[in-house]
């Protein structure tokens, strides 16, 4: 059994709503599912971004800031929301072209996550798809969140 993930642009306060919603959170606000995905990956993405794509120092503090955004829920078992830090949204955003194809090729080939080449392809466009997101949220002034469930 995976990860289910969802993604979705959402007023900063309605972290508690999109936990409600759970899966079906995409119905009610701008967004996407995508399975395999948890604040240990993002992270990363969000660390080479920060670091012009040249390193992944800061990992654990981007991991932590992503904990920091947990929405508070009774259930230590899960499902999860997470409101992206607002960096993380802004750097997402932000990147120039260049930067933004660096990190994303860093990402798709870092160990610890063991994408084959043909998962790549397709981490490369959920790359995209995050950041069509966080363009989303920059311009609405809200925030993209996380719902995950194992």
């Amino acid at each position: 059994m995976g990860t289910l993930s969802d993604f979705v642009v959402a007023p900063k306060s309605a972290g508690n709503e999109v936990l409600k919603l759970g899966s079906g959170a995409t119905s009610h606000f701008p967004g996407f599912q995508s399975n395999k995905w948890s604040s240990f990956e993002l992270s990363a993405l969000y660390s080479l971004l920060a670091n012009n794509a040249e390193t992944l120092d800061g990992w654990d503090d981007k991991i932590e800031e992503f904990e920091e955004g947990a929405i508070p829920q009774s259930d230590e078992d899960g499902p999860w929301v997470y409101m992206f830090p607002e960096a993380f949204t802004q750097v997402l955003s932000g990147a120039e072209e260049d930067l933004w194809q660096q990190a994303a090729n860093k990402w798709v080939s870092i160990e610890e996550f063991e994408f084959t080449s043909q998962e790549q392809t397709h981490v490369k466009q959920f790359a995209e798809d995050l950041r069509g997101l966080a363009h989303q949220a920059i311009e609405s002034d809200q925030a993209i969140f996380l719902w995950i469930s194992l």
